[in-house]
């Protein structure tokens, strides 16, 4: 049943999180983002403050995403949607594919306690036939007046553990 969930889950998560990354409402960002490059001692530093005051200083703009468009964020919206109804599916079915593989389980537990409670009847019914056949042999050798030794090979043990 693990190995199962274990298949099923690394297909739904990405798809779950591309869901959820699709409802949210646009982030506000700012219009521009100001980095600062300092280099002080030979070494790089990047920071969105200015630099100290005897670093040389390099100032770049980069420039905001644009606003996504009505038309866009209505393909979005239909993309999530329709991503969401195809995470349902996958969940219904992994929960079939769950379900399937526990009674399948359920029925080889069942059949192997089966096969042990055989094994058990078969090793007590081979031992009980095993005294059986010695006592018959001690009656029969040590009977009183009797000339004819009857003997009979010992019974094989049942190979139980």
């Amino acid at each position: 049943m693990n190995t199962l969930r274990a298949q099923v889950k690394p297909i739904a998560r990405p798809v779950l999180l591309l869901a959820a990354l699709l409802t949210l409402p646009p982030l506000a960002t700012p219009a521009a983002a100001t980095t600062y490059r300092c280099v002080a001692g030979g070494k790089v530093a990047y920071g969105d403050s200015p630099c100290v005051a005897d670093a040389p200083v390099s100032q770049s703009t980069v420039p905001a995403a644009p606003e996504p468009s009505a038309q866009e964020r209505a393909l979005a919206l239909r993309r999530a949607q329709a991503e969401k109804r195809e995470l349902a599916e996958l969940e219904k079915r992994r929960r079939a594919e769950e379900q399937t593989a526990f009674q399948r389980q359920l029925y080889a537990d069942a059949a192997q306690a089966r096969l042990a409670q055989q094994k058990m009847l078969e090793c007590q019914r081979h031992r009980a036939m095993a005294a059986h056949a010695r006592a018959r042999q001690n009656t029969v050798s040590h009977a009183p007046g009797v000339r004819a030794v009857l003997i009979t090979p010992p019974a094989k043990e049942a190979p139980c553990a």
